[in-house]
């Protein structure tokens, strides 16, 4: 009885996540057949094409010699990846083309000229989270780029305080051990260091934080008492690794910027590897 009850829900689940996948790809197409009605305007940024009706994103073109990529955006339907994706690629005289449907992080269907591609295996694992990522760099170009156009000044200013630490870094500074916290039964360990100039201010602040699995660096900047910038760098054992910029102006954030790395395996892909796009942010 317990045997065919569990059946009787396994078959269940399969028949409603069928459902499911057939209902995202009703509104994918949908959405991609639905771009022949509405009017689109390019605009090129770092060598994409991006595609707007009505300031909202639609789609965007990368080319190269051999290959054309081609994402497909709704940010209130899908908001942080392409729902569509496609791909043809030339080699040997011959033209090869990829489809692929999403949902949020997820693959769902995969067709290449010949047939559909049996999702689960390791091709369709790193393929996914490769897509996925790139997908995730587009926006961050995107993002980046408006982020600049809103504040030109941004830059002009990163650069001012990268100075100021050059200087700072080329002094002659006092250090002062101020807190060691190492707790060896619980793989932990924290401590900080507090930099001096050789008047007695406080220009700079370096801590370290870790564990069995995870450590990371932070330093921070200082001028006048007020805080001008701050490097966070971490990694963990699984291969993941980032490192964030945050500048301030008068003591208040201005700008941030996050850098991520990532290696080795993730969830259950193996050799999975991507260096991501650095994002900026208020």
């Amino acid at each position: 009885m317990k045997i065919y009850l569990t059946l009787l829900l396994l078959n269940l689940y399969l028949i409603s996540f069928g459902q499911g996948i057939d209902t995202q790809l009703q509104e994918i197409r949908k959405r991609f057949y639905g771009l022949n009605d509405v009017e689109l305007k390019m605009e090129k940024i770092d060598s994409l094409e991006f595609y707007f009706s009505a300031d909202q994103l639609k789609k965007v073109i990368i080319k190269n010699d051999k290959d054309i990529h081609e994402y497909y955006f709704d940010l209130k339907f899908m908001e942080n990846q392409a729902y569509f994706i496609y791909t043809i690629n030339y080699s040997e005289n011959a033209k090869n083309e990829n489809r692929y449907y999403f949902e949020e992080d997820h693959l769902i269907r995969w067709l290449d000229n010949q047939k559909e591609v049996t999702l689960g295996s390791d091709i369709s694992c790193i393929t996914e989270l490769k897509l996925i990522a790139t997908s995730n760099d587009v926006l961050t170009i995107l993002n980046n780029y408006r982020l600049n156009k809103i504040n030109p000044s941004y830059e002009s200013k990163a650069l001012k305080i990268k100075e100021i630490i050059e200087h700072i870094d080329t002094k002659e500074l006092r250090p002062d051990t101020v807190e060691v916290k190492d707790v060896p039964e619980e793989a932990y360990f924290f401590y900080e260091i507090i930099y001096y100039d050789r008047l007695g201010n406080e220009v700079k602040l370096l801590s370290f934080e870790g564990g069995d699995h995870a450590a990371s660096t932070e330093v921070s900047y200082f001028q006048n008492d007020q805080i001008i910038y701050t490097l966070v760098k971490g990694g963990d054992v699984f291969g993941h690794s980032y490192q964030t910029h945050t500048y301030y102006d008068n003591g208040k954030q201005f700008r941030y910027k996050s850098e991520r790395y990532v290696t080795g395996n993730w969830g259950m892909c193996e050799n999975f590897m991507h260096t991501y796009i650095p994002k900026l942010s208020h």
